[in-house]
């Protein structure tokens, strides 16, 4: 009987010959391209190379096309922008908006939408660079926002005549130096506050009175 010896040759392959691939995604030149971001965005050199909608922004650093680098770059109801996220988000705080409002929808409000009152204002048109001692200015403007800071205290009744929304820094308060209420709401108004502390009524005055009838009082966290 005639034998076949089977031999198994091995073929070792040498580490030191290697063919680089010009299209990886390794490579540092590819790193930006579009085969190698697929999902995760367009790259960028500039605004311009943007087209989508939705990241109309060059990330330099990064060449790469985002919703935002900075506030500047979001409006509306987002108007903060998150720059570990590169997204624009919801304002949460005062102190995100450079008018100092925050308002409930997460946007934020113009500058010259609101009234400002500060301890020691002596302003006249309430600006935000020239705020008004207290609320009567304030409603003799034709503003709908207040914006209240730092310990107001008020001798005359402040009555509130219009529909108006009031906001307040944190630790804000209203007082009155004489006898009796601090705020009076007049009827057939509408008036919310938010986050301020109304206190110091003398002589069984109320801290916020309502008058007439059809009045509509809306109290955030506020502290009587």
């Amino acid at each position: 009987m005639t034998r076949f010896a089977l031999v198994l040759v091995a073929v070792g392959v040498g580490t030191g010959c290697q063919i680089k691939n010009e299209l990886s995604c390794e490579l540092p030149e590819n790193a930006t391209s579009a085969a190698c971001l697929g999902d995760s965005g367009q790259a960028c050199t500039s605004n311009t190379d943007c087209t989508d909608g939705a990241t109309p922004v060059c990330k330099l650093s990064a060449q790469l096309c985002v919703q935002c680098v900075a506030s500047t770059d979001c409006a509306g109801t987002t108007p903060v922008c998150d720059v570990s996220a590169n997204t624009c988000e919801a304002c949460t705080a005062h102190t995100d908006c450079s008018s100092e409002v925050c308002l409930p929808s997460g946007a934020c409000a113009a500058a010259a939408d609101v009234a400002y009152i500060a301890e020691a204002g002596t302003g006249d048109d309430c600006s935000q660079a020239s705020p008004c001692a207290d609320l009567l200015v304030a409603t003799a403007t034709t503003k709908l926002l207040f914006k209240i800071s730092g310990s107001v205290e008020v001798t005359p009744l402040q009555d509130l005549s219009r529909s108006v929304t009031i906001f307040a820094a944190p630790g804000a308060t209203l007082t009155r130096t004489d006898a009796g209420s601090i705020v009076r709401v007049a009827g057939g108004i509408d008036v919310t506050i938010y986050d301020l502390q109304i206190f110091g009524a003398a002589s069984g005055g109320d801290g916020i009175a309502m008058a007439g009838v059809d009045t509509k009082l809306t109290l955030e966290r506020v502290v009587l």
